[in-house]
């Protein structure tokens, strides 16, 4: 009869070989364990825009335009960053991009639009409201309604709880549904943003900003129905120069550290680099990373907590 309790004896040079792979296994392992670890803790967020196929769905750089002597383009991201890495990739024959300036600021898409004229009274718009039907959340106004896809879309655009109103009696079926509201959508007409240095109102519309003036502030419920926004959101950049790369004699690159820009609110970082005519690019890159610190894996922390919460539908205080 087999004795299982009997100790298999190994030749020493094969009991050397096991015990060598043990500790190389479990190495292994620690060090998976702890690159994952880094990725869930401190990650780094990844975008794209190829000039060769524009409409691709792999794009995730939106509202890319050009104007004048600029190029402009955003990012949608919700968490905070420490440093922004920019590549150009440019076509063969293209002008260089050595030591142009690329900078980047934070704020809301919407809140980026150009100003337009002032609205001076208050028959001359209407404010979206936010309408719970069911288990959705509809942004509601100007004929449309658009369906809100999850709460981390709902609070990251800037909206709160307490202005949902349920929906009752109210008839829904007369606004036009639209696709759903996600994340990298920009704000739609309708919506109203409240500078919360000065307390200015801007209205959105045809992607431009409208303040408002005179009569127009006397609408009920305005303050609670507006978006806080920040003119420091506007005015603070921070910027890099676009140096060759050793490796690619076609390819640019530089680093913003963008730490002081986590403080303000919204969920779109958009940057401007010079750009002349001769300028031939084939694909911008870009990432967001966060660097290994205290601060930014307390962050990380509170980060995982708050979409684990949002996840559930739970409140935080009550936790």
């Amino acid at each position: 009869m087999l004795n299982s309790t009997q100790k298999i004896k190994l030749d020493p040079a094969w009991e050397k070989r096991y015990k060598i792979s043990r500790i190389f296994i479990l190495i292994v392992f620690f060090a998976g364990m702890l690159w994952l670890s880094y990725l869930i803790l401190f990650p780094s967020r990844y975008f794209s825009f190829s000039f060769l196929h524009p409409d691709s769905s792999k794009n995730n750089i939106v509202d890319l335009v050009k104007i004048e002597n600029e190029l402009i383009f955003n990012t949608v991201a919700v968490e905070n960053f420490s440093k922004a890495k920019i590549s150009f990739s440019l076509r063969k024959g293209s002008a260089p991009l050595e030591n142009n300036k690329i900078s980047v600021r934070k704020s809301y898409r919407a809140f980026f639009y150009p100003i337009g004229r002032d609205i001076l009274s208050s028959a001359d718009y209407s404010m979206n409201s936010l309408v719970s039907f069911g288990k959705s959340v509809f942004i509601v106004g100007k004929r449309k309604k658009f369906p809100i896809d999850n709460p981390l879309t709902f609070e990251s655009a800037g909206f709160s709880w307490n202005n949902v109103e349920f929906a009752d009696g109210k008839d829904l079926s007369q606004y036009e549904k639209q696709g759903l509201f996600n994340i990298h959508d920009v704000h739609p007409n309708g919506t109203v943003f409240l500078i919360k240095e000065n307390e200015k109102y801007f209205y959105i519309k045809n992607k431009k900003k409208h303040e408002l003036k005179g009569e127009a502030l006397n609408k009920s419920n305005l303050q609670e129905k507006a978006i806080l926004a920040e003119k420091k959101g506007l005015e603070l950049k921070k910027e890099c120069s676009l140096k060759k790369n050793y490796l690619s004699s076609n390819r640019y690159n530089c680093v913003i550290p963008i730490d002081e820009l986590n403080s303000l609110v919204g969920k779109n970082y958009q940057f401007e680099v010079g750009f002349n005519s001769d300028v031939e690019v084939e694909e911008i890159n870009i990432v967001l990373q966060k660097t290994v610190s205290r601060k930014n894996f307390t962050r990380s922390l509170s980060e995982i907590k708050s979409k684990i919460f949002l996840r559930y539908g739970l409140q935080q205080e009550n936790i």
